[in-house]
Order: structure tokens, then sequence, then C-alpha cells
């Protein structure tokens, strides 16, 4: 279903129905951990952190495949929230070469302050007032900034191999010109 040139997004129970479908007709099986091995399959090389905006998908305007790299996803792309995954996989895989923090414009975080979700919580008596102000949601004023604090968190951490700091690299995507850039 469509409003104007908007496509509806699918119900929990339609994904699902989809889900069923594809399991039945076209789906291939993936080799389990113990399987790679024997197999010789190539594991990913590229961690990415991304933002869950749909807009701004590193899968999309990077041309790249499932396996091609490992993009984590959060709100505003925030490398503190999903850190432990970066070290997670660099341990249990052993092949990352490089880390690419994206961030983009007009991303949902640059459009409202931590203190308006905050007051909005307080509004709504949601959670123990004392400690709402605690909360940090992770809204920045700043792709560029933002993106050179979380290279720099990555690069401060002594979890991170130096090889890996050294290629970790910080980029702004436009999603209106498509335009992928080096921030750092």
């Amino acid at each position: 279903m469509s409003i104007g040139n908007h496509r509806l997004p699918p119900s929990v129970e339609e994904m699902l129905r989809r889900s069923s479908e594809i399991a039945k007709t076209t789906h291939k099986p993936f080799p389990l951990f113990s399987e790679l091995a024997a197999v010789d399959a190539p594991k990913p090389k590229i961690f990415i952190f991304s933002c869950i905006d749909p807009r701004a998908d590193p899968a999309s305007f990077f041309g790249i495949g499932p396996a091609d790299a490992l993009i984590v996803k959060n709100i505003g792309g925030h490398v503190n929230a999903n850190f432990e995954n970066l070290i997670f996989i660099d341990q249990f895989l052993g092949t990352l070469t490089d880390v690419l923090v994206i961030q983009h414009t007009d991303c949902g975080a640059l459009h409202i302050t931590n203190e308006a979700i905050r007051q909005n919580l307080k509004d709504n008596d949601l959670g123990r007032k004392e400690d709402i102000d605690e909360l940090d949601f992770g809204t920045f004023t700043s792709v560029e900034d933002q993106v050179r604090r979380n290279v720099k968190f990555i690069k401060d951490s002594p979890f991170i191999r130096d090889e890996l700091k050294a290629r970790t690299q910080g980029l702004a995507y436009d999603i209106k010109t498509g335009v992928v850039t080096r921030v750092v």
C-alpha cells in the first residue's frame, strides 16, 4: 500500500508472512561458523558504525552486500553505544582491517536536544524523575564534530589494536547529493 509516492512500511504480520514465503522459495542456507573454515569463506574486514535512518544506508551508498562489511546501526551512529560489538568482532573474527564511522546530513539527532527529550519524559511522567536528568540520548549539533568525537573515542581506547586505530576513518554522507566525504 502507498500514500502518494511513498509506500507504507509493512506490518510485523506482513514481514512474517514474507519471511515464511522467502524461506519456502528463495532462501539459500548460510554455512554455520563451524563450516566456514572448511569452505574457505571470506570474512568481513570492514566494520561500520552508522545511523538507523533508512535514508543513510551504507549498503546502498557503498554498493556492498551482506558479507562485504559488518554494519552496526543505532540512533545517530554513535560509537559508544555499540563499542563492545567492535571489540567482540575484532577478537572473534580476527580479520578486521578498517573501521568506518559514518554520520549523515539531516540526522534526527540534529533536530532535537537531550533537554527536550528529558522534559517530554518528565511531562508525561515516564520513569523516575530523579533519573531522567542523567539520561543522554546522543543528540548533537554538527555532523562533522560528531564524526570527529566518535573517531577519537575509538582511537583513544586501549582495547583497539593500533593497526585498527590507524585505519579508522570518519565520514559524512549527504542524503541529498549521495556524496560521502572524509572528515577524519
